[in-house]
């Protein structure tokens, strides 16, 4: 409180600018990658005050004869699957990836909850075809907010 009252107004509305761009940045990264015959996934988890996004690249050789996306889940302290307003998962996915070749990824799971999710599950999913209304999960890795350490799930 001094140092504001000596700074005056301009230092203020400084102080409130510098304070307003801190929370700009993620407080922690996670690196991940999960790894399927000669198929890949690796990104990186940035938490955030009340979300986390994922970016990172999805390799799919040719002959996979398969599609793939990633679907992440956000979980709170006590391990439930946090939920929207209508009760669907706060979730979010990549399209299904049917060719061969490398692909960006960029999710982002909104809890609008402060502190944001607990944890967040990225499962690898797979179907035969672009058709195809069912998917099987290949591979899963759950990271965590509080020691920013993932783990991969086995099935």
């Amino acid at each position: 409180m001094k140092v504001t009252r000596a700074l005056g107004a301009a230092g203020s509305a400084m102080a409130i600018a510098m304070l307003a761009a801190g929370t700009a940045y993620a407080t922690e990264t996670n690196h991940w990658t999960m790894a399927y015959g000669n198929a890949t996934v690796v990104a990186d988890n940035y938490w955030w005050a009340q979300d986390v996004t994922i970016t990172g690249q999805h390799y799919l050789p040719s002959g996979a004869n398969k599609c793939r996306r990633l679907y992440a889940t956000a979980f709170d302290a006590a391990g439930r699957v946090m939920r929207n307003a209508d009760y669907s998962p706060i979730a979010a996915s990549t399209s299904w990836q049917c060719s061969a070749g490398v692909r960006d990824v960029s999710l982002k799971i909104d809890t609008s909850v402060a502190g944001g999710p607990y944890a967040v599950q990225i499962e690898w999913q797979e179907k035969d075809s672009a058709d195809t209304t069912y998917w099987t999960e290949i591979d899963a890795v759950r990271c965590m907010r509080d020691t920013y350490q993932c783990t991969r799930l086995t099935f």
